[in-house]
């Protein structure tokens, strides 16, 4: 949580979110409420229960899709995973009576800028390329970097990749 206040202060227009805050481990409500008031409103609380790898088996059982968001993670649910998954958001967003389009769709995202090939590795313009198919797609609406390695991959990914994402959406 720290990062993110030194994050929220030091820029204007970035939302930022924790992937997962573990309850029992941090006052949540307070942090985020404090949070928000330094970022002015540009922090949002994500919470969760760690049932990722549970869905279907929650859902088989009956158990409640209800949510704002869906987040997973690509290094344990890979692309080719996520038309499946958004079948299934899709069909509990309607029986709760929602549009498939209001529940926000992230992804947490991990990769490395060298000449392997794969998902997110590579050149930034591989990940241009990717990860603007996704959202293009409609697959996902929201990126979390995930277990960035250092502070030059932070600054490469700042500086090649987010943006050209945003120009590339922006031309459609």
């Amino acid at each position: 949580m720290a990062l993110l206040s030194a994050i929220v202060a030091g820029t204007r227009r970035i939302t930022v979110m924790p992937s997962l805050l573990n309850l029992p481990l941090r006052p949540p409500a307070r942090t985020a409420a404090g949070l928000d008031v330094l970022s002015d409103g540009r922090f949002e609380l994500g919470l969760g229960a760690g049932t990722q790898q549970l869905w279907e088996s929650i859902l088989a059982e009956g158990g409640p899709a209800v949510g704002d968001g869906w987040i997973s993670s690509s290094p344990f649910f890979p692309p080719e995973a996520l038309p499946n998954a958004d079948r299934i958001i899709d069909e509990a967003a309607r029986t709760t009576g929602r549009s498939p389009r209001s529940i926000r769709r992230g992804y947490n995202i991990e990769g490395a800028f060298d000449a392997g090939s794969g998902f997110l590795q590579g050149p930034p313009a591989a990940w241009v390329q990717q990860l603007s198919e996704l959202v293009l797609a409609g697959q996902i609406d929201t990126f979390f970097l995930y277990r960035a390695d250092s502070p030059d991959f932070l600054r490469r990914f700042a500086a090649e990749v987010a943006p050209a994402v945003r120009e590339l959406l922006a031309r459609g």
